[in-house]
């Protein structure tokens, strides 16, 4: 018996385009595990030609990715079933890689993939396979989401972490900035991913690592509810210009 060649390894890094192949792939996971049970057709689809078995199997995932035949809306059909087998098939023939590659490229791209596309695609979910210390970069946590909009968020961890360093000690000519933070969060952190990050981090930096427990909660509380009281304005000349004694009902709605 001939030794299979290893084929290469290719990490792309955690981008929007293997966020969405390692996440195909754990959808279709998740989702043959629970159709693996409505298989009248396993037997059929393992006697058929590879190709065509691969060529079912990119027609109906697409069809799933768009929402046309969802295995959620029917687990028990029979196309379900053959999905699942093909599914198998495919993975037991080291071509699950491949084909949902070909899925997640055309998701994207909306056009059909080269044959070097389609490698270099289905050499990272490889990676993927065989190097689980990249899998937490994948799962559905704050931290990911915020990681995956940094660029545009950038200036607001910036402020609120300086803010918050500062132990609310901000400038007058600062307000402005200010009001725009705050509308910033109340407009786009409605699940408070941005803050709970924020949080996590100032906690573990320098400043926040010294702080009781008793006060942590009372920073977390606060910015969860963006209650601006704790705010103190000073001039230039440094002294104290307005201190805000605003209850957390009167704080920004």
């Amino acid at each position: 018996m001939k030794t299979q060649k290893r084929k290469k390894e290719n990490n792309l890094g955690y981008s929007w385009d293997t966020k969405i192949l390692i996440f195909l792939y754990r959808e279709f996971k998740f989702m043959e595990r629970g159709a693996r049970k409505f298989s009248p057709t396993y037997k059929e689809a393992l006697k058929e030609n590879l190709q065509l078995v691969k060529d079912k199997f990119i027609s109906y995932s697409l069809d799933i990715v768009s929402e046309k035949n969802s295995p959620y809306k029917d687990n028990g059909s029979n196309e379900n079933g053959e999905w699942a087998s093909l599914f198998r098939r495919l993975e037991k023939e080291d071509l699950l890689a491949e084909a949902i590659a070909e899925v997640a490229y055309i998701r994207l791209f909306h056009k059909e993939p080269t044959e070097e596309e389609i490698e270099k695609y289905a050499a990272h979910l490889r990676y993927y396979f065989r190097h689980s210390e990249i899998h937490h970069e994948y799962k559905l946590t704050k931290r990911n989401y915020v990681k995956d909009i940094f660029e545009e968020i950038k200036p607001t961890y910036d402020k609120l972490m300086s803010i918050l360093q500062r132990k609310g000690n901000v400038k007058e000519i600062e307000k402005e900035e200010i009001e725009e933070l705050y509308k910033f969060l109340k407009e786009e952190d409605n699940d408070f991913d941005i803050r709970t990050v924020i949080l996590e981090d100032f906690f573990k930096s320098k400043e926040g690592s010294i702080l009781s427990e008793e006060a942590k909660i009372e920073i977390a509380l606060k910015l969860g509810a963006l209650d601006k009281s704790c705010l103190n304005y000073y001039g230039e000349d440094g002294n104290l210009v307005k201190c805000q004694m605003q209850s957390p009902k009167q704080s920004l709605k």
